[in-house]
């Protein structure tokens, strides 16, 4: 009797310890999928990230193109406009050299 009695002691407390075992796997399950869920939010959230970040590169790309262009437009203006100074600096030269020539006669 005292045999059985610890037999069965044993067993219920094996019992309680394969209960808490299970809570614990239920529990650790749960945390599980809520780490899971949360990751997948983590990529998604990554994702849209790196999208918006492409987007903002491929902007920025077309921005600076633009400007390089722009640049190149302006540097091409003030290259002319130096020259049709010179030149205009050389017409009025040749002017008053023909104005001198003149007022000489």
């Amino acid at each position: 009797e005292n045999e059985r009695q610890m037999v069965k002691s044993r067993c219920v407390g094996l019992e309680e310890r394969l209960v808490a075992a299970e809570e614990r796997a239920f529990t650790l399950q749960q945390e599980l999928e809520r780490a899971h869920t949360e990751h997948r939010s983590e990529q998604l959230s990554l994702a849209r990230s790196q999208r918006e970040v492409s987007r903002r590169e491929q902007e920025l790309e077309e921005k600076r193109c633009k400007l390089e262009g722009d640049f190149s437009e302006l540097e091409q203006s003030l290259e002319l406009t130096v020259v049709a100074r010179e030149r205009a600096e050389h017409d009025k030269a040749a002017l008053l050299i023909e104005k001198e020539s003149l007022l000489a006669c």
